[in-house]
């Protein structure tokens, strides 16, 4: 019998499964779904890990064990249980990840990002060997601001605030915010003068903070929309970013931009024959 105990974590044992081999095959231990090879008999696991509903999706024989089938002994000193610190701490909770960076997808951090939203006084810990490196862990707080965590410094942009007669704000970008104000931690709610208009500051932008196509705007402002943007057919210059709330394997974007292509067809006939008139949603 030869039996799986990592998951073929490096894959170069994963030829040795497909070779001829001992009678039975087994996965165990570090194997959390299925192989998808008919090389193996069975594969050990639980309830929890293995739902009978999804038990069909498996190659192999699922063979369940009462309890956990991550039994094993610890054979070093641990604390005692103790009560959650989100009883004494007024209900906040830290939520953790202690995974390999390479781990942390946009899929990932998306559904983070909307417990943290739905959660605003919660944190998140997230320990990885890689976060030594202060580059690293600014960069993972950047992919954090492009989906929706909040600036460093203050706030994001309010939906009113895009209208035409709103107050003019300003979101600054971490290098300008060192460069030109000394990294002055007030600096929210204080103005600059920006195209010969006093605008209000309201954010700093995390470092290494980046959103194309413009990866080094030292500041960001709301697109103050016409009254006749919205009926008007040629918007050449206008480019629209999207991100899909749970992005998907297949391809959410051309999902999300279909219904608008059709949208605006009816509204413009002649756009249908002209691929420079097309409406395209990047993610």
């Amino acid at each position: 019998m030869l039996v799986d105990l990592d998951a073929q974590s490096a894959r170069k044992w994963l030829r040795l499964f497909l070779r001829p081999s001992p009678p039975v095959q087994l996965g165990w231990f570090n194997s959390f779904a299925t192989s998808g090879l008919d090389c193996f008999d069975g594969i050990v696991g639980d309830d929890a890990v293995i739902p009978a509903a999804e038990e069909g999706f498996y190659t192999e024989r699922v063979l369940r064990v009462q309890g956990t089938y991550l039994a094993f002994e610890v054979l070093y000193a641990v604390p005692d249980v103790a009560s959650p610190p989100c009883i004494s701490n007024g209900g906040r909770l830290t939520f953790g990840a202690f995974a390999s960076a390479y781990k942390l997808n946009d899929l990932t951090l998306g559904l983070w990002a909307r417990i943290l939203r739905a959660a605003p006084t919660a944190r998140l810990l997230v320990r990885a060997p890689t976060l030594g490196d202060p580059s690293n862990r600014d960069h993972l707080r950047a992919r954090f601001a492009t989906l929706g965590v909040q600036p460093t410094l203050g706030r994001d942009f309010l939906e009113n605030e895009a209208q035409p007669d709103s107050p003019h704000v300003v979101i600054l970008s971490d290098a300008f915010w060192r460069s030109e104000l000394g990294a002055n931690p007030n600096v929210v709610g204080t103005s600059v003068r920006l195209d010969g208009k006093q605008v209000t500051i309201v954010g700093v932008l995390p470092r290494n903070f980046e959103f194309a196509p413009s990866r080094s705007a030292p500041l960001w402002v709301p697109l103050h929309a016409a009254s006749d943007m919205g009926t008007r057919r040629s918007l050449r210059w206008f480019n629209a970013i999207g991100r899909p709330m749970l992005p998907s394997p297949t391809n959410p974007t051309d999902a999300m931009s279909r219904p608008l292509r059709r949208k605006r067809s009816g509204s413009w006939p002649a756009a249908r024959s002209d691929p420079a008139r097309s409406c395209v949603a990047r993610s």
